[in-house]
């Protein structure tokens, strides 16, 4: 984070502060409607979201930690489509349906593996690890098949640091510039050296969106987390900001006595520096449009993931990633 940001965040933070205590209403902030009921319950507007967001959103569906290998697979299905990604002989990541171009069938059945080639058990027509058709049975009996026009069909996969993200949309904008200034500001966090650590998987019953929301205000700690969170962080200093393509970042101070920004001395080696003073002195937090939620820690943070399964449920994902000089080998 740059010394223009950061000094942005003070003086924001400070202005939170101080307004909290005039009790004085946001300046050049229009009033809002009510969020219409609809957007949680509606069939059409979750219909609407599967066909508008979900496939065409760039979104994070791995780690290069997970696809190790030449050959080594994960398949991703979060997203509601069976998606392949694979590191293939030129040590390149790609995305492909995992389906067979001939009549359908799934590539692979298990969660992750190693392959030299993926071949399809119906038939037995294999592809390469780049999704070339290279195999066909009895190739004699397809008339003027062209093997060449049947490989693999490929979704598109671009890399932010180690994390791979994919998007459905072949005429979708660059994913450095979905993201925007995101990756700026977690460039000092450097993303090029975290590692795939774990990761957990809870179900609710809920929209998705209901979990979302209560990732962007902090309105509910002192109700809510009056022993946990509302006790390190101060719920009258909230910083938002909003980016293009529907992301945003969070900043709210750490809870010290006073009314006014206070930097937390560092207490390692890996929080001094400016890009990390605000880390440590309270809680960073991006939203990255459309279902991850990150806060930010000098040693490792996880992405919170909420991908709906109905319009009623959601799959909690929360991953953790950390400093490759902070990961225990054993």
């Amino acid at each position: 984070m740059d010394a223009e940001t950061t000094a942005y965040l003070k003086k924001e933070v400070n202005h939170e502060f101080a307004r909290f205590e005039e009790c004085s209403k946001p300046e050049n902030f229009d009033a809002l409607p009510d969020i219409p009921t609809g957007r949680y319950i509606s069939d059409d507007f979750f219909a609407l979201e599967q066909e508008r967001i979900w496939s065409k959103t760039w979104l994070l569906a791995g780690h290069a930690d997970e696809v190790t290998d030449i050959g080594s697979y994960k398949l991703w299905e979060s997203s509601g489509t069976p998606i392949l990604i694979v590191r293939g002989r030129d040590n390149q990541i790609r995305a492909f349906y995992n389906t067979c171009t001939h009549r359908g069938g799934p590539l692979v059945r298990q969660e992750s593996g190693q392959e030299k080639v993926f071949v399809c058990k119906y038939h037995c027509w294999a592809f390469s690890l780049d999704g070339a058709l290279n195999h066909v049975p009895d190739e004699h009996e397809f008339i003027a098949i062209d093997k060449s026009k049947r490989g693999l069909k490929p979704i598109r996969c671009e890399m932010f640091g180690n994390w791979i993200y994919v998007n459905r949309d072949p005429n979708a904008m660059p994913l450095d510039e979905f993201l925007g200034p995101l990756t700026r500001e977690l460039a000092d966090f450097e993303p090029d050296n975290l590692r795939f650590v774990t990761r957990y998987y809870f179900d609710l019953e809920c929209n998705w969106k209901i979990t979302m929301d209560a990732f962007q205000e902090v309105y509910h700690l002192k109700h809510i987390h009056p022993n946990t969170v509302d006790a390190a962080i101060d719920h009258r200093s909230a910083s938002m900001a909003l980016f293009p393509q529907g992301s945003s970042r969070m900043f709210v101070a750490a809870k010290t006595g006073e009314t006014k920004f206070t930097s937390i001395p560092a207490q390692s080696p890996l929080e001094e520096g400016e890009q990390h003073e605000i880390v440590r002195s309270g809680s960073l937090s991006y939203n990255m449009f459309p279902n991850i939620v990150t806060p930010i820690g000098a040693y490792e943070f996880p992405y919170l993931q909420f991908w709906p399964t109905s319009k009623r449920t959601t799959r909690f994902e929360v991953t953790f990633f950390s400093r490759d000089d902070n990961v225990n080998p054993g």
